[in-house]
């Protein structure tokens, strides 16, 4: 195996991590928006705290934070990926408290966000 001097070491890394960070954005934004206006699709009873008000506002703002952080790891910059990952991690603790109310979407946004922080983690350079 030979090594490519001209391609960047980790940059597939960095933009898969930049690119699926703002996939889960999007996911999170679409889940705040159906929370706030589409209240029949959630089982509130099996939140942890029963106001889905909150939640979707929550899952909102983690969503718009998720889209910069991932345009600023696109970018290469390392406040991105900071960002990135403290939001991603949050994103992960709150999609599990709310896995009583949607459990399969849930799930799914765990898996994500843990695939990010992997990416975000696993090999990063500039």
């Amino acid at each position: 195996m030979t090594y490519d001097d001209s391609a960047v070491s980790g940059s597939g890394w960095s933009t898969f991590s930049g690119v699926f960070l703002a996939v889960v954005g999007i996911f999170n934004v679409i889940d705040g928006f159906v929370a706030l206006f589409r209240k029949e699709y959630f089982n509130e009873a099996g939140l942890v705290f029963e106001n889905l008000q909150a939640w979707g506002w929550a899952y909102l703002i983690i969503g718009i934070v998720q889209l910069v952080a991932g345009w600023l790891v696109i970018s290469r910059n390392e406040a991105g990926r900071w960002t990135g990952l403290v939001v991603a991690i949050i994103s992960m603790i709150v999609s599990f408290l709310a896995i009583g109310a949607y459990p399969w979407w849930a799930i799914l946004t765990v898996v994500m966000n843990g695939i990010v922080v992997y990416g975000l983690t696993a090999r990063w350079e500039k």
